[in-house]
């Protein structure tokens, strides 16, 4: 059954773009067919090969004896979307510019890294995400008068700590 949707195969783990992804094109296939949580997550462990196997060969019997859909993500998601690279390409997006790239390529570009930095092109409660990657990008290029302004000009002690921790947890 489904096999009939031809689904893919995932063998570029440590690829945050590759590994959203094969996790939204198992997602849109296991939907369609209907299937209740167990077999979501095993089909998706019968398409793993390669590294992206070998880490669910070591994690399996840790994981309980019935792992949810969304567990069965978290969990990949943590280990094939590491926040470091999540935040370089969170970066790129926030500094991307379609230069000489055809409006296909620049979408397409955008498109992968909006799948990874969803936290980026994402709901209110994302802000305090955002605003931190930018105070990091500010931080990283020496704009700290830019930065000390920012923070004069908060409406409140609670919103500049709320977003300290954010950008504490992204360095």
């Amino acid at each position: 059954m489904i096999a009939d949707f031809n689904p893919p195969e995932l063998r570029e783990a440590f690829n945050p773009i590759a590994a959203m992804k094969w996790i939204n094109e198992m997602e849109n296939i296991v939907d369609a067919i209907k299937c209740t949580d167990e077999d979501k997550v095993m089909y998706a462990i019968a398409m793993l090969r390669s590294d992206a196997l070998y880490w669910w060969n070591m994690v399996k019997d840790t994981s309980g004896p019935k792992m949810t859909w969304n567990q069965f993500k978290e969990m990949f998601e943590n280990k094939f979307c590491p926040e470091n690279m999540v935040i370089q390409l969170e970066k790129e997006l926030l500094n991307f510019k379609q230069g000489r790239k055809t409006v296909r390529e620049y979408t397409c570009r955008f498109m992968e890294l909006a799948s990874v930095a969803k936290y980026l092109v994402a709901t209110e409660k994302d802000e305090n995400r955002q605003e931190a990657v930018e105070v990091v990008i500010e931080l990283e290029n020496g704009e700290f008068e830019n930065l000390k302004r920012k923070r004069e000009e908060s409406e409140s002690d609670s919103e500049n700590e709320s977003l300290d921790q954010s950008v504490y947890g992204l360095l």
